[in-house]
């Protein structure tokens, strides 16, 4: 709602009575600045913002109508009256062509006919305000909602780039191989999960959030292949209860900080790699030692950043991310 200090009004004649007459009746709901010639009018309304102008139309040096033509060039959006003693027709087709009027007001002019032109004069200027406030909220969110779907359209971009790791493909493949030369069945298995984790990364290419559950899943066959690897230099501990299982996160999330966990840390006998995943009812935990490669693969910090952003994006929350004692821990919010 406007205060009196957001209605302004000048008004313009060059009786001085009616001046004063006019600032005694109304200076208690409005903001009023007078002016006693059409030029001291136009450089009140340069000055001061003027929302609403009333100008009477006989003056010796510029009419009314002449004077509210030349407001309507210099401020638009100001709301213009006129006031007139004598049934002039002719300026008053004037007033409504050149000076785009809102109203005609008849002198002597009635203080509650003129009250209520006044008011409903401001509260129009407000309904216009609140609708271009509207309009410019409405622009924000059409704005934010193309950023967040392009950014969202990078995300899964990023997803189905790393969905296919071309050296992990090559080192599970050479697994695969003295596999199959040592223990078939085993080799067997393996193919087996090596299909169901490139299955589950085809299922969720245009998926924004899966089931705990399913995720779980994943993560297990992308241990196990890694475990077949490693052997015993890759510890993997999950507990999580079943009650959680059906709660929902964004698609390969868990996933990716398991493979960040391998991807980022030596793995030997001398420097073992535990990875382990907790959950309660608010959020998922991954967990590992640190054992930090001499030289990083590129694009470090790259998933969690995506990551991070996918959160914001699906539900206004971020990823906690802590590196302290040797240990990095990812909490995940569940939905």
């Amino acid at each position: 709602m406007f205060g009196i200090a957001d209605k302004t009004i000048l008004f313009v004649d060059d009786e001085r009575h009616n001046l004063l007459a006019f600032k005694a009746t109304f200076r208690e709901r409005f903001t009023v600045f007078t002016a006693q010639s059409a030029a001291e009018g136009m450089q009140l309304l340069k000055q001061n913002g003027i929302k609403v102008v009333v100008s009477d139309q006989r003056m010796p040096e510029t009419s009314g109508v002449e004077f509210l033509e030349q407001v309507r060039e210099v401020s638009p959006e100001t709301i213009r009256i006129l006031l007139t003693a004598y049934s002039d027709f002719d300026a008053l087709i004037d007033a409504v062509n050149k000076g785009k009027i809102y109203h005609y007001i008849s002198k002597p002019w009635n203080t509650g006919a003129l009250t209520l032109v006044l008011d409903n004069a401001f509260e129009s200027i407000e309904l216009r305000e609140k609708n271009r406030a509207l309009e410019r909220e409405a622009e924000n969110l059409r704005l934010i909602s193309a950023i967040r779907e392009k950014e969202l359209l990078l995300s899964q971009l990023e997803n189905l780039k790393n969905q296919i790791k071309p050296h992990f493909l090559f080192n599970a493949l050479g697994s695969l191989v003295f596999l199959i030369e040592d223990n078939p069945q085993e080799a067997v298995e393996f193919v087996r999960r090596l299909s169901s984790l490139y299955r589950f990364l085809i299922e969720i290419s245009n998926t924004d959030l899966i089931t705990l559950e399913r995720e779980l899943q994943s993560v297990n066959d992308y241990i196990y292949l890694q475990q077949t690897r490693f052997k015993g230099n890759l510890i993997y501990r999950q507990d999580v209860a079943s009650s959680y299982l059906l709660r929902k996160i964004p698609s390969s999330g868990v996933l990716m900080l398991v493979e960040n966990a391998i991807k980022h840390n030596v793995i030997t006998s001398a420097a073992p790699l535990t990875i382990s995943i907790t959950a309660n009812a608010d959020l998922v935990e991954v967990c590992n030692n640190i054992n930090p490669r001499a030289e990083q693969p590129e694009g470090t910090g790259t998933g969690l950043k995506n990551l991070s952003a996918r959160y914001d994006l699906l539900i206004q929350k971020k990823p906690q991310i802590d590196e302290a004692s040797g240990v990095f821990s990812a909490k995940l919010p569940l939905l």
